[in-house]
């Protein structure tokens, strides 16, 4: 199958039973039972689902819809109150719309717009929960292998040595750049979503960065 031939939707799918597999641009991995796909898409942050999903012998999908899921959320306050935040900033992204972010940062403005064209459309959306760790302090960073992050929606916190706050980051800004890009050997700090908040970001993974300055 071709992960560019990915659907629009609004379904989550937990895999109960059996084995699937899910496939993007860059890679294949295997989907076990209690895994889901597709959140990004139900909650409604993302336009498309980010790749394919195959099953790989019989087995068994629990499919929520958008609408069934949004219908129970406000039984939950807490909860649809940060859903409802997160969907303000980041509704519906597309890789379009991932574009326009990079073309108004000062670290992607100048790059050249064929090299913004391979990475935008094979960006992943993923949803960070309250306090989540996304990046390490002292992870190794190498071309190829490491990702660098556009924040869509919510807030993200840089913390230092010993989860000292560096900084707070709002929609619009990119990090991890520079250790996806070669610039530095290993993460120089810590970022995680806020712990009071749900966060969205686009991940430009270390595969799509070598292919692109490989063009």
């Amino acid at each position: 199958s071709d992960p560019t031939s990915v659907e629009y939707g609004d379904d989550l799918y937990i895999l109960l039973e059996g084995e699937a597999s899910y496939q993007d641009f860059e890679s294949k991995v295997t989907v076990r039972p209690g895994q889901c796909f597709g959140e990004p898409v139900m909650v409604g942050v993302a336009r498309k689902y980010p790749g394919i999903l195959v099953s790989e012998q019989p087995s068994m999908l629990l499919t929520l819809s958008g609408a069934t899921a949004m219908s129970f959320l406000p039984k939950h306050p807490a909860t649809f109150s940060q859903l409802e935040r997160l969907k303000s900033q980041a509704y519906r992204v597309d890789a379009d719309k991932i574009q326009k972010i990079l073309l108004k940062s000062p670290s992607f403005g100048p790059v050249n717009k064929d090299i913004l064209g391979i990475l935008c459309p094979r960006a992943n959306i993923e949803i960070f929960y309250p306090g989540q760790l996304i990046v390490a302090n002292g992870e190794k960073c190498e071309i190829g292998k490491t990702n660098f992050y556009i924040l869509l929606g919510g807030q993200v916190c840089a913390e230092g040595n010993f989860g000292a706050h560096l900084a707070t980051m709002k929609a619009g800004v990119t990090f991890g750049e520079m250790g996806a890009f070669g610039l530095t050997v290993e993460r120089t700090a810590s970022t995680r979503a806020a712990r009071d908040g749900l966060a969205a970001c686009a991940v430009i993974r270390g595969q799509s960065i070598q292919r692109a300055l490989e063009m």
